[in-house]
């Protein structure tokens, strides 16, 4: 007979140098999609959560305080803070933070709560990453936009893009972002490969092809 011995040993403590801000957008008060940027944001919550985020890695903005894990209204004040000064204090040296974004777009727009006139620019988002960049050694960015004409925000001359982060955008600079059922054709299929445990390289090849085969015109790209 052969004889084994077994040990058993608790698992490594999970990594929190890594923090994840959701904003769930509006642009008008009844808005047939708003159903769906809620479901998108809850997903993208529960996700990055089954990922092995804690809810206290996680910083989510809505114009809607009944989504689980709420944290403060979508505002740019809110999104600003957020990022200078929560995430900073967040993240260490070589940290990572992911900003998934949801809602309507235009070129060169995002609209945080169009309701009261908060909108987001290529150029506040950049001026604000910056920022923590600036603070946090090393630090990795993510940056995930899922609205129409997203693509804005890596084009030229207003573009994002910058060495040491990675921009996913649902559709290109002039085309729409599609809606699914009860979410949106690109996010609905990133966030499947992600929540089986894939990368964001992955997930996004696999988001693009089934996005562009509902709608030839969405094209969803990388910058990273």
């Amino acid at each position: 007979k052969v004889r084994y011995e077994i040990s058993v040993r608790a698992l490594a403590t999970a990594n929190n140098n890594r923090a994840l801000i959701i904003l769930a957008g509006r642009l008008r008060g009844a808005d047939t999609l708003q159903t769906n940027i809620n479901n998108v944001a809850k997903d993208v919550y529960t996700v990055f959560q089954r990922n092995g985020y804690t809810s206290d890695n996680i910083y989510f903005l809505a114009t809607d305080a009944n989504l689980p894990g709420y944290t403060a209204a979508a505002t740019r004040d809110s999104l600003h803070a957020a990022i200078s000064t929560w995430a900073k204090g967040k993240l260490q040296t070589d940290g990572v933070l992911t900003l998934y974004l949801v809602d309507h777009g235009s070129p060169d727009l995002f609209y945080i709560d169009e309701l009261s006139g908060q909108r987001l620019t290529p150029a506040d988002l950049d001026g604000w990453l910056s920022e923590l960049e600036s603070a946090v050694p090393g630090i990795k960015i993510n940056v995930i936009i899922e609205a129409c004409e997203s693509g804005s925000f890596i084009s030229l001359p207003n573009s994002i893009s910058k060495l040491g982060r990675v921009v996913i955008t649902s559709s290109d600079a002039v085309n729409d972002a599609k809606a699914s059922k009860d979410g949106a054709y690109f996010s609905d299929h990133l966030l499947t490969w992600l929540r089986q445990g894939y990368n964001l390289a992955v997930g996004f090849g696999e988001a693009r092809t089934v996005a562009k085969s509902i709608f030839a015109l969405q094209q969803a790209h990388i910058d990273a």
